[in-house]
């Protein structure tokens, strides 16, 4: 099969952030097949349709990115019952940018979180028609639905509780099907 590089976009500006960590937790699970890669999208200029034609530096390295990756992975943090800014933003430059969308044909896979199901529910739908407008195939389950509560790291970082070890594992292998399903062109 070789190696899947899969882009990972953060839906929270915070340092340490829930998203980070478990993007980070995800990536020490990953199997030797996929390489993931957080890919900064904090500092993104704001999508502006006259900029199009003379793109700002940012959102040329950042469609190289997501072009060259294989798969897309998002970690959403609910904002108002609906997919954050940070998200909607990058979603709009890599498919409306100068070229390609960049997005399109890429299997997708999404992991939300927030102290509300509905909310949460709320986002992730969201999200998933957002993609599937780019032309995103999204994993449909196992969901990585979380809230924070369940989420248990030690002073490290590492996820301290098997339980939620075993959500994550039982994520990271079907994301690893799902890559390898010959959705890629």
């Amino acid at each position: 099969m070789g190696i899947r590089n899969v882009a990972v976009l953060l839906g929270s500006l915070q340092k340490h952030s829930c998203n980070r960590r478990i993007a980070h937790a995800l990536v020490d699970l990953a199997p030797r097949s996929l390489r993931f890669e957080i890919v900064e999208i904090s500092r993104l200029p704001l999508y502006r349709k006259e900029r199009v034609a003379s793109p700002p530096a940012d959102w040329v390295l950042f469609r190289q990115q997501i072009l060259a990756a294989d798969a897309v992975l998002f970690m959403a943090t609910e904002n108002s019952r609906t997919v954050p800014g940070i998200l909607e933003n990058a979603l709009q430059v890599g498919a409306c940018g100068r070229g390609p969308n960049a997005w399109a044909g890429k299997p997708g896979g999404i992991v939300s979180i927030s102290p509300e199901g509905v909310a949460r529910g709320r986002t992730e739908r969201h999200l998933r028609s957002a993609l599937l407008s780019r032309d995103v195939p999204v994993m449909d389950l196992p969901e990585l639905p979380l809230r924070p509560g369940f989420l248990m790291f030690d002073d490290e970082g590492r996820v301290a509780n098997a339980e939620f070890h075993r959500f994550l594992q039982q994520f990271v292998t079907s994301f690893q099907h799902w890559v390898s399903r010959g959705y890629l062109h």
